[in-house]
């Protein structure tokens, strides 16, 4: 601490924050103590900066999250926050949450935080506390007072833009039907806003255009753990255009208790099969966040594998004319009409009359435009009467124990072995 206060610089804070890693229980114990007994604020910002860059494992952050109170001074809240979302991003979330109106005199902070990677993304309190802040501002802009500064505005489109969600391009495109257009030397907030939300640079006019045309689907609340909600907001994405898409999938994303079992479900039905495939796939390779890949659970993920691969152990000696005697090629297949973008781990097991002939352990990546895989074969010369196959598919959380996220299995077979002259 000594030397980096001395001869500070970003250089030498990284070498030495880097050679600290992994911090070790003596060594959090030691930063807590400094904290502590600093005497002066730069020792304290400097301190809680350390504890954020390393960062401190989860039991320090009770300790610097009184420090984002409004009584400190605004460097050591902002250290303090920017620590806190390192150390622990979803209860840095709700701690920042009350702050988010005008009065906060860090409100620029607050929402460049929770528009960071850091944040915690599935959380509907972000949108709830959004919708406040914009209420705040747009009774300012009635009342012709000041809304924000710009670093405010600019901070505030990019957590627009992380939590883009049906309800808050609701209350933005009302602002903007009921609102007079500024002067033309003045910033459109509410149309920037807009811009950023959607991902659009239409003009004011273009912008009230397509509302006109999407409200219907965007404006209803949808309870997505209820099964007439859900016929409701399929029923929405079907007729929906592709920037609405992208925000009624915000409702399975932000809003708590979605039953990502009864989309999966509804894609195995025909009147709601396409859609809901659709909405499936988008969720899964990362619409409408494409940073943040992955918006499935496993559960959903594995059911998908169940319900849409379908698997076979098939002889393929006979396609391809084999002539000798007990000569097979025994393969494992699996087709699909889901389009899978992932890499998973197999286990496949081909036995011929209960004794294990072949056997293999491997991973592959799957593609949309692959519509047939062999998971497994055994060939040659194969004496039996009957084969038969197990095929495990299973995908792993590679750091930090590679445990199984989730499996399915096939029990295939038996099939014949016919013997050729």
């Amino acid at each position: 601490m000594a030397f980096l206060q001395a001869h500070g610089g970003d250089y030498q804070r990284l070498r030495i924050t880097w050679a600290l890693r992994p911090v070790n229980l003596e060594e959090n114990r030691e930063i807590l103590r400094e904290l502590a007994g600093a005497a002066d604020p730069d020792s304290r910002c400097f301190l809680i900066g350390l504890a954020g860059d390393l960062p401190l494992p989860e039991n320090a952050f009770d300790v610097i999250a009184p420090w984002m109170n409004r009584q400190h001074p605004a460097a050591l809240r902002r250290a303090a926050m920017q620590a806190c979302a390192r150390i622990n991003p979803p209860a840095a979330t709700q701690r920042l949450l009350p702050s988010l109106h005008l009065a906060e005199p860090e409100l620029a902070a607050v929402l460049e935080l929770l528009s960071s990677s850091g944040a915690e993304t599935r959380d509907e309190r972000v949108v709830e506390a959004l919708l406040t802040l914009s209420g705040e501002m747009r009774e300012a802009a009635f009342m012709e007072a000041n809304a924000g500064p710009h670093e405010v505005q600019r901070e505030l489109q990019a957590a627009l833009r992380r939590y883009a969600h049906p309800r808050l391009a609701a209350f933005y495109f009302h602002w903007l039907a009921e609102g007079k257009p500024p002067a033309a030397d003045d910033p459109d907030d509410v149309a920037e806003n807009l811009r950023s939300l959607l991902g659009m640079r239409w003009s004011r006019e273009q912008l009230a255009a397509w509302w006109r045309w999407q409200q219907a689907v965007l404006e209803p609340v949808y309870h997505l753990p209820a099964d007439q909600d859900l016929t409701r907001w399929l029923a929405a994405y079907q007729g929906a255009d592709e920037t609405a898409r992208h925000l009624l999938l915000r409702w399975w994303i932000d809003a708590p208790g979605t039953n990502q079992l009864a989309l999966v479900q509804a894609a195995t039905v025909a009147q709601t099969a396409d859609t809901a495939r659709a909405a499936l796939a988008a969720l899964w390779h990362g619409d409408p966040v494409p940073a943040e890949r992955d918006h499935l659970s496993d559960e959903a993920k594995q059911a998908l594998f169940e319900k849409f691969l379908k698997v076979e152990l098939v002889d393929q000696a006979g396609i391809k004319g084999h002539r000798f005697k007990d000569q097979h090629e025994l393969a494992i297949m699996g087709a699909c009409n889901f389009p899978f973008y992932d890499y998973i781990c197999y286990h496949a097991s081909i036995v011929v009359d209960g004794r294990t002939a072949g056997e293999s352990l491997a991973g592959v990546a799957l593609e949309p435009n692959l519509k047939q895989w062999r998971f497994g074969s055994q060939g040659g010369y194969v004496p039996g009467q009957s084969a038969s196959a197990t095929l495990e598919i299973f995908q792993l959380e590679h750091y930090p124990d590679a445990k199984k996220l989730w499996q399915a299995r096939w029990d295939l077979g038996p099939i014949p072995l016919p013997h050729n002259p």
